[in-house]
């Protein structure tokens, strides 16, 4: 699995790279995510949406598809402006489909996010599994700095969801083993909190707010690639 996983990063950078696509840290730092998502919805069904556009290249990557594919076939429930995946996720769940949402952090920022909280928590949408991606970092600088978040975990719990934080948000285990566990609330919406590094797996990339809009170069590309 960690070959499976490197090979998605090299795929983002160099796909990126061909692109001049941005967003890099962003896509980087939710790859164990989405890989997860991606296999445990082929294997126990259900679907899984995209909220946090900016990450998009991930998706594709997982899904084995070139950076050609990527312009001209965008996702079927993208995010865009943040907060309107969840709402989405909301209504699929609430006509039986089995729904997992990826999120960023910066779309807890959202009004449309904690309305969504209060309907799914209101409706008892227990089908209805939220991944954070928590790097803490946003556009324009770390999340706290700008508008925080925390107590993060007490915020939605208070909503009415279960929540489990996964503090190496970048583990493969860690996050499918959160998936697969049993529920404490049957009737509850579930959040996982996944403790994430942005740029995860490219050090002069990690943490870097940059990241939201630096584009490679050829040399920062082989550098990139010599270290996953």
């Amino acid at each position: 699995m960690e070959d499976k996983i490197k090979n998605i990063r090299r795929k983002i950078l160099t796909d990126s790279f061909k692109a001049g696509a941005c967003h890099i840290g962003s896509a980087l730092s939710c790859v164990e995510i989405v890989l997860a998502l991606d296999n445990i919805t082929k294997e126990k069904g259900g679907v899984y949406l995209f909220s946090k556009a900016s990450g998009a290249e991930t998706v594709y990557a997982v899904q084995g598809k070139n950076w050609q594919h990527l312009r001209e076939n965008p996702l079927l429930y993208p995010g865009g402006s943040l907060g309107h995946g969840l709402p989405l996720a909301c209504g699929m769940a609430m006509a039986g489909e089995k729904v997992y949402v990826v999120m960023s952090d910066a779309e807890l920022q959202e009004g449309t996010t904690w309305e969504s909280l209060l309907f799914a928590s209101n409706r008892q949408i227990s089908n209805l599994t939220i991944l954070i991606d928590y790097n803490e970092i946003q556009a324009c600088g770390k999340c706290n700095d700008i508008c925080s978040l925390e107590p993060l975990y007490d915020k939605l719990k208070a909503f009415g969801c279960e929540v489990r934080e996964i503090r190496g948000g970048n583990n493969y285990d860690s996050i499918i083993n959160a998936l697969n566990a049993e529920p404490t609330y049957w009737h509850k919406p579930k959040v996982l909190v996944c403790h994430t590094i942005k740029g995860r797996g490219v050090s002069f990339m990690e943490n870097g707010v940059e990241w939201q809009y630096k584009n490679l170069t050829q040399e920062l590309l082989d550098k990139a690639l010599s270290e996953i």
